[in-house]
């Protein structure tokens, strides 16, 4: 049965997307994509609950940069969608936890991918996630 936090969580964002069922199926499939992940690592609970909620509002900031600047460029992701993640989440979760999502989630896909011997790619995307940390970002940019 699904966590009810997620369950909001999922709903809002449904919500959030309505009239466009591409973006709706696709953080759908990255949500079964992430969970199956996390239950093939043996991840515990709570870290399964963080890495579903990421996986949920991972691309929030298309909307708004659409919406702003007729554009939905990663970087503008990246810029408009922390607050829209961060609102989205607060309405549907009282949960402190869930809004810390995708600091704790970066650290089990660095330790994931560390497993694979991928550690060239950490190299790479570590810098995009310490970055972000000056600018107290909340959301995943995808590039």
């Amino acid at each position: 049965m699904m966590d009810p936090r997620l369950r909001k969580t999922m709903k809002a964002m449904i919500a959030y997307d309505a009239g466009c069922p591409k973006r709706i199926q696709h953080f759908l499939k990255v949500h079964a994509f992430a969970r199956l992940i996390a239950e093939t690592e043996g991840l515990d609970e709570e870290t399964v609950f963080i890495l579903e909620a990421a996986a949920l509002v991972h691309d929030i900031g298309i909307r708004p940069a659409l919406e702003k600047y007729d554009s939905s460029a990663g970087y503008l992701q990246e810029k408009e969608g922390p607050s829209e993640a961060r609102k989205l989440l607060e309405r549907a979760s009282s949960d402190p936890e869930v809004l810390s999502c995708t600091f704790s989630t970066s650290y089990e896909w660095f330790r994931a991918m560390e497993k694979a011997g991928m550690t060239e790619e950490i190299r790479k995307e570590i810098y995009e996630w310490t970055s972000l940390l000056d600018l107290h970002c909340t959301c995943c940019p995808e590039t």
